[in-house]
């Protein structure tokens, strides 16, 4: 009887039917914002299958712009050679001179693909843009990208030297540095195309010197067996500056006198083979202004 007579109220039944207006409202309204955030992730299809990153991260540089889409289920880094451009083109090596180029890896189901080709449309200023990507045996359609944490900064520090004088002294220590790895970042493996986990050189730590170097660096090995190795110098837009190939002397000696070289820092890459196995390894080199 007394909800009777309080429903019958004339002022309570108004007052109850805007509120109950405003919470239809407000319920509609956490619902489209729900929609909004799910379309503001990067995402791809494959297959008929969608999949959204969890994060985006742009790294971008003067040099240009390394992007890395994370999800439950994947990972994907895209090197882009430049910040001006708004449509790139993937390639199979990105050097450091290429501007509208780009490359990409995609981890997923345990395997590493790389990009054969592609087109990827990217703005640097607004973080967004869409792609199509082809691996070997993928295709991943009506894909975008919206950054959601922006890095002004290289994905990669380059910067922490074993430092050398020009007899090969060290200056200071670095144990990461100049020796055999088997641990990599996702966009790292686009330097080699690797794809497979490799054990460590045992007992192998390169020596370069002088470094910082003025022109010239010379790179003592140990290579007493004589085993074939390369070398592959990259900015930290990870993009091919230089590479030299077959090279079996304990010590070699690379001229690096380009006037964009100077001042700034760059990993070596080496591959070295063996009659059995290969080993990957990186070590850091700063040139010097002047």
């Amino acid at each position: 009887m007394k909800i009777t007579k309080f429903l019958n109220n004339p002022f309570i039944v108004i007052w109850m039917s805007v509120m109950f207006i405003i919470g239809m409202t407000t319920i509609s309204c956490d619902q489209e914002d729900d929609n909004n955030n799910s379309q503001s992730h990067s995402s791809f299809i494959v297959e008929g299958t969608a999949y959204q990153a969890d994060e985006t991260i742009s790294y971008k540089t003067t040099l240009g712009n390394i992007l890395q889409l994370t999800g439950v289920d994947f990972k994907m880094c895209i090197v882009l050679s430049d910040n001006e451009s708004d449509t790139y083109e993937v390639v199979d090596t990105l050097r450091g001179a290429d501007t509208a180029k780009a490359r990409a890896i995609l981890k997923m189901d345990g395997e590493y693909r790389f990009s054969t080709s592609g087109i990827i449309n990217y703005n640097a200023d607004s973080q967004s843009g869409n792609f199509n990507l082809y691996f070997d045996d993928l295709e991943l359609q009506e894909g975008t990208i919206n950054t959601d944490t922006l890095r002004e900064e290289p994905l990669l520090d380059f910067t922490k030297l074993r430092q050398t004088d020009p007899q090969g002294n060290p200056m200071t220590v670095d144990t990461a540095d100049w020796k055999a790895r088997t641990h990599w970042q996702l966009a790292e493996r686009l330097v080699f195309g690797l794809a497979e986990k490799h054990p460590p050189y045992a007992g192998r730590m390169m020596t370069t010197y002088p470094n910082p170097m003025d022109e010239y660096v010379r790179i003592y090995t140990g290579n007493t067996q004589l085993h074939a190795y390369d070398m592959f110098i990259v900015n930290q837009n990870l993009e091919l500056e230089a590479s030299a190939m077959n090279l079996s002397n304990e010590t070699v000696q690379l001229k690096l006198d380009e006037q964009h070289f100077k001042g700034h820092y760059y990993r070596f890459y080496y591959r070295i083979h063996t009659d059995n196995k290969t080993y990957y390894g990186s070590g850091d080199v700063k040139i010097k202004d002047e």
